[in-house]
């Protein structure tokens, strides 16, 4: 699954020259990083879910590893 920056990443790749590629590559990193941010702090908000007996808090670190992470 690609995260909206990561889709954004791609598409303004193919239009820049390799010099403002290595120029973006910055922006882009500091971008995913605000955007793991917002996601984690989305799941701090009170997520959990219903496993048939109990709720269950997510992991919110591990959640965005296994869902977001694609180094």
């Amino acid at each position: 699954m690609k995260t909206a920056v990561e889709f954004l990443y791609e598409f303004v790749l193919l239009k820049l020259t390799n010099e403002q590629q290595a120029q973006f590559e910055g922006l882009f990193n500091q971008a995913k990083q605000m955007e793991k941010e917002q996601i984690i702090e989305s799941f701090k908000q009170g997520i959990a879910y219903w496993n048939g007996e109990e709720w269950k808090l997510i992991d919110i670190e591990a959640y965005y590893n296994e869902t977001f992470k694609s180094e």
